[in-house]
């Protein structure tokens, strides 16, 4: 966990000094992370949120480098990064990686990226997705019974649960609100609210002239659909 941390506030800076090109965003975008108790607490236990933020991470960074640069290895660790990823938990790293292959397989559609790096890119992805699921096969009998699903006879969407009464709307709407009150208070534990930049800036981008860059509109994008899917 303290490894995956490290790893990843690493990762962080890189990410943001190449989106930016500016050092004093650079600086405090990752003083922010490092000081985040969110942060510092998750990287200090055994959850898999940490590795998963980790690869989550990497397979972002390599994806920005495979765009700059014409060299297909990029894209390929990317495909990797994403697809290990998934293997950890599947519904964060699709959900979160949908916005941004969709715009890797857009910028190759405009031949503004070589077509080899979406065929390195899905190359490296599928390779994990092969590995999971000869391990759902070897572990579970089918490669499509995932271990929680085997357990609980469930995925725990609509309809279903993994425990307790059924999941509807109206569990979505709670447990989306305590995530969001949680994540808030946590983030940063100020008498402020963590995420209050955060609406600030998607109500400015939304509703005004205010314009953000094409990787945060993919982050946020991103960000909706992992709390998307778990509102279901």
């Amino acid at each position: 966990g303290p490894l995956a941390g490290t790893c990843s506030l690493a990762l962080f800076y890189l990410l943001v000094k190449n989106t930016y090109q500016d050092r004093g965003t650079t600086y405090l975008s990752s003083l922010l992370l490092l000081s985040s108790p969110f942060f510092l607490f998750m990287s200090a236990s055994h959850m898999n949120h940490t590795s998963t933020l980790l690869f989550l991470l990497l397979f972002l960074y390599f994806l920005q480098r495979s765009l700059a640069s014409r060299r297909p290895a990029h894209a390929l660790i990317a495909g990797l990064a994403l697809g290990y990823a998934i293997i950890i938990r599947p519904l964060d790293a699709i959900a979160l990686g949908f916005p941004f292959i969709c715009y890797l397989m857009l910028r190759a559609k405009n031949r503004e990226v070589p077509l080899g790096h979406p065929a390195a890119f899905l190359s490296g992805l599928l390779a994990m997705a092969l590995l999971i699921l000869l391990y759902n096969q070897l572990t579970n009998g089918s490669p499509l019974l995932f271990g929680y699903q085997k357990k609980y006879a469930t995925m725990g969407f609509l309809g279903s649960a993994q425990g307790g009464p059924p999941h509807t709307l109206k569990g979505g709407v709670i447990n989306t609100s305590n995530n969001l009150i949680g994540l808030n208070q946590y983030l940063f534990e100020w008498p402020l609210p963590s995420l209050l930049p955060v609406f600030i800036v998607a109500y400015m981008a939304l509703f005004s002239s205010f314009r953000l860059v094409t990787w945060e509109y993919l982050g946020l994008a991103g960000s909706a659909l992992v709390a998307g899917g778990y509102f279901f």
